[in-house]
């Protein structure tokens, strides 16, 4: 975790954090079950993720608000994708990113 991070990361995705760590224990479970299935999703969200680090880069790490969003929503396609019994608080979907993306970028 970067340094203050507690500090600077919303009250609302905190609130998910123990979700998002037993996420992690799920995604190591089920990695170990089927490390095809993982590879094949971590595919399709390293491009997301990708963009999202690249413009955070050119921006010298000021991230707004949006941009803040995107990054929590990329953390709930994460859950989605390799711990979906932990469900996710809102509709998640590597096309509903790519839309969010389009409306930030663009």
């Amino acid at each position: 975790m970067p340094k203050r991070f507690l500090l600077l990361s919303p009250w609302g995705p905190l609130q998910h954090f123990a979700r998002y760590l037993k996420a992690i224990t799920a995604r190591l479970d089920k990695y170990r079950a089927d490390p095809a299935r993982d590879a094949a999703r971590l595919c399709e969200l390293r491009p997301l993720e990708q963009r999202y680090w690249r413009l955070v880069a050119e921006r010298k790490g000021v991230v707004d608000e949006r941009l803040q969003e995107f990054r929590w929503l990329l953390e709930e396609l994460r859950v989605s994708f390799f711990a979906q019994e932990l469900r996710t608080p809102q509709p998640v979907s590597v096309k509903r990113l790519e839309k969010a993306w389009a409306q930030l970028a663009g």
